[in-house]
């Protein structure tokens, strides 16, 4: 049984063979940007519960990348990006948009946890710092 989704990942040309020693999803491979020095850009149909097991063994291996994966049967759109070691996950709307959960209670008043916040901030702020970085990085 697979619950499967599209994938896109960008991370370091120098972790290439850290993704390659996971075999990292070459079965679902459908595109590879490898033509820049810096950074490689992959997209994958088709995968695994959204790669998650292999992401997670890669970033526990110190490798910093960000990326997102569409809907699953069990789950919804979502960025990804690295940080200290684990993934940070965070749901996208259907367009595409970075969104925050919003829980009702009982007399449908929406509830925003701090916690929730504060996880969209660290989210937005690590995906930014990670961006920006990959950027200074390029070579042309």
């Amino acid at each position: 049984m697979s619950d499967t989704c599209s994938l896109s990942i960008n991370y370091r040309a120098r972790d290439q063979k850290v993704f390659d020693e996971n075999d990292f999803l070459d079965e679902y491979a459908d595109a590879m940007d490898d033509d820049h020095p810096v950074i490689r850009a992959r997209y994958f149909e088709e995968v695994n519960y959204a790669g998650y097991r292999e992401l997670e063994k890669i970033a526990a291996a110190g490798v910093e990348f960000y990326g997102e994966h569409g809907n699953g049967g069990d789950y919804g759109a979502m960025e990804f990006v690295t940080h200290r070691g684990d993934i940070l996950y965070h749901a996208m709307g259907k367009n595409g948009e970075r969104i925050v959960t919003v829980q009702y209670d009982l007399d449908d008043n929406p509830q925003v946890t701090e916690e929730d916040i504060d996880h969209a901030r660290l989210f937005n702020d690590e995906t930014n710092k990670l961006i920006k970085l990959f950027e200074q990085e390029k070579v042309f």
